[in-house]
């Protein structure tokens, strides 16, 4: 699955917002990267209020082949208020 975590805004002011997603790109076959950006692009095909059209960016899962962890790199996850709410980690 495929997530925006944003609203998708057409028009100044934000009156002409919606959500997107999420897109399903493992139906069947798993789709590629460039066929599940292209399925996604193709649902929104307007831009946004300021002329940005919508891109894909892949973004790999820590640990998977693509994005192996680094144990150089420590990742410490804070809240809202900047309050440490895991334990560092190896990311």
């Amino acid at each position: 699955m495929v997530w925006y975590p944003y609203q998708w805004c057409t028009e100044v002011g934000g009156t002409g917002c919606v959500n997107i997603g999420p897109w399903d790109c493992d139906v069947g076959l798993p789709l590629t990267i460039e066929q599940c950006c292209n399925a996604i692009k193709v649902t929104v095909p307007l831009p946004d209020h300021k002329g940005n059209y919508l891109d894909c960016h892949p973004d790999p899962p820590i640990g998977s082949v693509s994005n192996p962890i680094d144990y150089s790199r420590v990742r410490i996850h804070v809240d809202t208020n900047n309050i440490v709410v895991h334990a560092p980690k190896n990311e």
